[in-house]
């Protein structure tokens, strides 16, 4: 395989290197969503090119008319991202295994008299068991990542965006980082709440540039942890374990 071609595998999504994961099959796919709908599961979209996430949930699902509805954000400008936006992407959980699909096209609509949104039934579906190291959403959590700038060794903050004990996704503000796909960085400090500071080794495994409200730009960095030892992923398990019965409980 030449180089090229390597670094094309690298750079693909997650998602695209999980093939046997994937769900092609229309019925299954229905199957799958009504669990979601059933269940009143959330569902988080997101906005290729934007921090923009809208929590909603799935109103119908027409498998002969290869339709998806889902609920509408209070907040209309959250709509209008979607439905301007080319790429959407859809991660949700059914029976503790993550549920995520993409789609490029949203719709306003409406569903039994209230405000909706149409979505085109996706082609293809990931299902990821847990143990496969399913990333929840973190906050007030940051990364200090060594790099060398005209001779010397300085360190970029980034803040963590979503993490599993397997990685972790990093914005890079400065936009100084080396985001070559395989790039290495090691004796980076992870810092997460309430917990021990950890001396990781980071390897990017895709970047993104996103718009900020601002006109500025950011990049949205995936990483994955290299070597990490049993008890540095039990801490980071740990971590998330907390996390997400804290936000159950919020959830009611």
């Amino acid at each position: 395989m030449s180089a090229n071609n390597t670094a094309d595998n690298q750079g693909r999504s997650f998602e695209e290197n999980l093939e046997k994961y994937q769900v092609f099959s229309p019925l299954e796919i229905g199957r799958i969503l009504r669990g979601i709908q059933a269940n009143k599961q959330l569902i988080r979209m997101s906005f290729a090119g934007t921090m923009e996430t809208v929590i909603t949930s799935v109103l119908d699902v027409d498998v002969k008319a290869r339709m998806l509805m889902l609920d509408s954000s209070p907040v209309q400008a959250q709509n209008e991202v979607a439905i301007r936006s080319n790429m959407i992407s859809f991660e949700g959980v059914l029976d503790r295994i993550k549920i995520s699909f993409t789609t490029n096209r949203v719709y306003a609509d409406t569903f039994e008299g209230r405000p909706s949104l149409r979505v085109p039934f996706p082609e293809r579906l990931v299902r990821l068991q847990r143990r496969d190291h399913f990333r929840v959403p973190v906050s007030n959590s940051t990364i200090r990542i060594p790099m060398e700038v005209n001779g010397h060794v300085m360190h970029s903050v980034g803040n963590i965006r979503d993490l599993s004990p397997n990685g972790a996704c990093v914005i890079d503000a400065s936009m100084m980082l080396d985001n070559t796909v395989g790039m290495v960085y090691p004796n980076c400090r992870l810092d997460l709440p309430d917990t021990q500071p950890l001396n990781v080794t980071l390897e990017i495994r895709n970047s993104h540039e996103i718009s900020m409200p601002d006109t500025s730009h950011q990049r949205r960095i995936g990483c994955q942890f290299v070597n990490l030892s049993s008890a540095e992923s039990a801490l980071i398990q740990r971590y998330i374990t907390r996390l997400e019965r804290q936000q159950k409980m919020l959830t009611g």
